[in-house]
């Protein structure tokens, strides 16, 4: 990406991408506070400080989906013959896509994971993942429980459970 060019229809959030993440964060923040207990949400909020103090640089700019995950990735046999949902798409950092691809695809199995990384290797060099997603992953719970919120916790409620015991395991 010309990080030069002044861009029209897709934000550019690759210069203050630390700030990007941070608004989302305490954005979804404000739903969140209405559902977990006061303590398990002080520790979330001390957890995040901390994390995101030991962040490594952005990788970028890149163009980023910001919803990769499984749903969104259209497979004809063994080929991979699309991508759809391209509404929250902007230039970020590549860690961003990672995250729910590994929290519903790649955690579940190990081969899978390393022909992954094996694959993304063969185009680009990876970002250091294990440095990067236990922050990523960590803000991907949290903030998933704020969008159930705003999307309905009935119709979303195994999602929000599931969350909420990904929030838990990582704060207890």
């Amino acid at each position: 990406m010309n990080t030069n060019k002044v861009l029209t229809g897709i934000k550019n959030e690759f210069p203050n991408w630390s700030n990007f993440v941070e608004n989302q964060f305490y954005s979804f923040s404000e739903d969140v506070k209405d559902i977990l207990e006061e303590q398990l949400f002080k520790k979330s909020i001390e957890k995040f400080e901390k994390m995101k103090q030991q962040l490594p640089s952005p990788d970028g700019p890149s163009f980023v989906h910001m919803d990769f995950r499984p749903a969104n990735i259209i497979v004809d046999n063994d080929k991979v013959s699309g991508i759809i949902d391209f509404e929250s798409v902007r230039y970020g950092s590549t860690e961003i896509d990672f995250t729910k691809l590994y929290r519903d695809f790649l955690s579940v199995d190990v081969n899978l994971y390393d022909a992954y990384q094996e694959g993304y290797n063969s185009i680009r060099p990876l970002i250091d993942l294990e440095n990067v997603l236990p922050f990523y992953r960590f803000t991907d719970a949290f903030n998933s429980i704020g969008w159930c919120k705003r999307r309905g916790i009935e119709k979303n409620a195994l999602f929000l459970e599931e969350n909420l015991a990904r929030l838990e395991k990582w704060l207890l």
